[in-house]
């Protein structure tokens, strides 16, 4: 019976490269989300269709996203941010856990990919936190490389958004490796001076933020891409 069990997990996890909608979505975890969230398609409870019944609002939205048609890709943001709540909402077992964040990440990369795909990926203005995201997944699945990968992505195409260098850097400081971090760190605070995160961060691995020197041309410091204020779950 150990051996059963052991090959229905693994069948779960390999399972997890696969998009898949979460079941039973309600008003309350969609309020968790995103704005945007209300508007795509593919959420049962609000009805939303890209050719059938689209929101009234999908124009504005798609054109907050930089145009193109992103919006219809957006619904698998949605769906893992809803699975990331579902991660945090109690006793799930370790494998069950393990095979959400796995299908989160999955439903990530389908957005990033689509990007990709229709040439949007500079003007697209969620794709810094699409990145971070698989980053942040791929860390919590212990898959450092990769995280490692989508982090430092997420900082060229925008390196003046905070959210992965405290990923990498948290990254280096489990792998006790606290120059790395503080490295990762220093290059944060060199483009945007004062960050309070960045800094709060620096500070606690022993440094200074104040005695980082600015780039020549730091760029001005943002909390998230203006498409991004999501509650981040």
């Amino acid at each position: 019976m150990r051996w059963m069990r052991k090959g229905f997990w693994v069948a779960l996890l390999a399972a997890s490269t696969a998009q898949a909608d979460p079941e039973n979505i309600t008003w309350g975890e969609l309020a968790l989300t995103h704005p945007i969230c209300y508007h795509v398609q593919a959420i049962p409870i609000t009805g939303w269709t890209q050719h059938m019944r689209q929101s009234p609002d999908s124009a504005h939205w798609d054109n907050k996203l930089g145009g193109g048609g992103m919006l219809w890709a957006m619904h698998h943001y949605c769906w893992a941010l809803i699975h990331l709540l579902r991660v945090q909402s109690g006793n799930l077992p370790p494998n069950v856990r393990t095979h959400l964040i796995g299908v989160a990440v999955s439903d990530f990369y389908y957005v990033a990919n689509e990007a990709r795909r229709l040439a949007l990926t500079n003007s697209f203005r969620m794709m810094p936190e699409i990145l971070y995201r698989i980053g942040d997944g791929h860390s919590r699945l212990g898959q450092t490389a990769q995280a490692i990968a989508a982090f430092e992505e997420a900082r060229m195409l925008k390196p003046d958004y905070w959210p992965p260098y405290i990923g990498q850097a948290l990254l280096y400081e489990k792998a006790r490796l606290p120059k790395r971090a503080m490295e990762v760190l220093e290059q944060g605070l060199q483009i945007i001076p004062g960050e309070p995160n960045l800094s709060a961060a620096y500070l606690r691995l022993g440094g200074k933020p104040a005695s980082v020197q600015p780039l020549a041309q730091a760029a001005p410091s943002v909390s998230a891409p203006a498409a991004a204020a999501s509650a981040a779950p």
